[in-house]
């Protein structure tokens, strides 16, 4: 029967007809955009009408860097982001383990140490006294640090003076013993054996693919399951319970060696299974921008002797990369400071190939010093701009007023050429894109700092971020982005006049629809 729009505001994202009246869908393409009275009488059989009156209609978002699987699971575990105190995260714990079998793991995601009021991270310490029968992980918010109770430590292995791994370190006790809280490489051993079974896998699935449909998500690129994740992910997708197009990268890192596993296989970017696509080649250079671990070339405003964690040298990345590369992979790497950026721009520029679209993730502190190296590389930074409310005023502590707030400098990097593309890397951020656009519009943190305002966005461009330019790092420039016929029927409906709201309107305003495929997934 197809669908009919109507009475919104329609913003296409194409240039050749930026606005129109209505858009009529058949089957799972855009069959025509333009004046209501000339699409009502081209449609037939007679469509479903939606009177979008009072709305706006845009392209379905595309999410350029997010886990599904974490986003599911902080979702369904322990609720540690609004948390504000060490005291209430060990009740947290309480409580769930209360409610949980004996034995059974315990995880939760999100907690910051600069928002608790202790303003440092928990440690097996607080944890044990609390959950005495459950092994317990609670994962920071950046994803690179977590803390251990004493039951996940043994259940791991790990010995009471584990020496720290290369590319990590354990947090220590004064008298040299382990305190559970673990530093990027130092998560795998726990990680390893707290990562969720199939059947709880699956629920995270479901539970990530639902509330991204209710975003307006139509489209992501998942930056990283578990090692043996794509059977779970594909009957995931198939069964309906992700209903976005998933482009799935296979990574190294955090103790996963999933590209490893894949390379001899003669795979590479691009092939499809259903809805599910194998995504770039990503290899983890260092660690959070927030944590901070992020490697950096100066040191930290607050330890001038700390530089971060650098996982790997120039040799390694360039093995894996160049491999990656030559199989025909899209490669990526996760770069957060200005040494990793360095170091990943210069190894992308001798191995990779502009065609293939090389990206960043995150290329957050990329000072203009490196610009130029990015641009003649072709490489596309994925942006998180959401990171810059959640975690900016943090920046500024870590690496100082000047250095923390030119962090993802997103006009600068659109002046030199480059397509930027929009992401959220949810569960570390928040996984609504209208968010992602307000911040790249106002660079405001949580305390009301405006971090280097001449990096601010206006509307279209930020809007863009996470419509055009990340449907072209995912080689569906021809296919997702816009709202134009022969395109796909990913669109997204959303309250009032979108570009007639401030920007923390539109942080806010809800979705009224979001169509996949030409199928309404969330509203009516």
């Amino acid at each position: 029967m197809g669908l009919l729009f109507v009475g919104a505001r329609v913003l296409t994202g194409d240039p050749e007809r930026p606005e129109a009246e209505a858009v009529w869908v058949e089957g799972d393409r855009i069959r025509a955009v333009g004046p209501e009275s000339v699409l009502r009488r081209m449609a037939s059989p007679a469509p479903e009408v939606i009177d979008g009156t009072g709305a706006t209609l845009l392209p379905g978002f595309i999410d350029a860097h997010v886990h599904l699987a974490l986003l599911g699971g902080q979702l369904n575990g322990v609720a540690l982001k609004p948390l504000r105190s060490v005291a209430a995260v060990r009740e947290a714990v309480r409580a769930r383990a209360a409610a949980t079998p004996p034995g059974t793991w315990i995880r939760g995601f999100g907690y910051n140490q600069l928002w608790l009021a202790e303003r440092r991270h928990p440690t097996r310490d607080d944890l044990d006294p609390v959950s005495p029968r459950h092994p317990v992980l609670l994962t920071r918010t950046c994803g690179h640090i977590a803390v251990a109770n004493t039951a996940a430590l043994r259940a791991a292995g790990l010995a009471e003076r584990e020496p720290d791994p290369p590319g990590g370190r354990f947090g220590r006790r004064p008298d040299g013993t382990l305190d559970g809280v673990l530093y990027d490489q130092a998560l795998e051993a726990v990680q390893t054996v707290s990562r969720p079974g199939p059947e709880e896998l699956r629920r995270d699935l479901a539970q990530a693919g639902r509330v991204l449909a209710e975003a307006g998500v139509v489209s992501v690129h998942d930056a990283g399951g578990p090692p043996d994740y794509f059977p779970t992910l594909i009957a995931a997708v198939d069964a309906g319970d992700v209903p976005q197009t998933v482009h799935a990268m296979v990574w190294n890192g955090l103790g996963i060696r999933q590209l490893d596993a894949f390379l001899p296989a003669g795979l590479a970017t691009g092939f499809r299974r259903g809805r599910v696509v194998l995504g770039a080649a990503k290899v983890m250079v260092d660690g959070s921008s927030s944590g901070p671990t992020a490697a950096t070339r100066e040191g930290y405003a607050h330890d001038p002797a700390d530089h971060g964690i650098l996982y790997l040298g120039a040799e390694a990345l360039e093995a894996v990369l160049g491999r990656a590369a030559a199989l025909g992979f899209q490669i990526t790497t996760h770069a957060v400071g200005d040494r990793a950026v360095a170091l990943a721009a210069e190894v992308i520029g001798r191995v990779g190939r502009p065609e293939r679209r090389p990206r960043i993730e995150h290329a957050a502190m990329c000072p203009p010093d490196l610009v130029p190296a990015l641009a003649a590389a072709g490489i596309t930074p994925v942006a998180q701009p959401r990171f810059l409310v959640e975690f900016g005023d943090g920046y500024v502590e870590h690496y100082g007023p000047e250095r923390g707030a030119r962090l993802f400098p997103l006009a600068s990097w659109l002046k030199a050429g480059l397509r930027v593309a929009g992401s959220s890397d949810s569960p570390v951020a928040d996984w609504r894109p209208l968010r992602g656009v307000a911040a790249a519009m106002t660079r405001r943190t949580t305390a009301g700092r405006v971090l280097a305002p001449e990096e601010r966005l206006d509307f279209p461009a930020a809007l863009a971020l996470y419509t055009q330019h990340a449907a072209w790092v995912g080689f569906e420039e021809a296919e997702r982005g816009r709202i134009a016929p022969g395109f796909a029927a990913d669109l997204v409906l959303v309250e009032g006049d979108l570009p007639r709201m401030a920007p923390d309107e539109i942080a806010e305003v809800p979705v009224r629809l979001t169509v996949i495929g030409g199928t309404v997934v969330f509203g009516r």
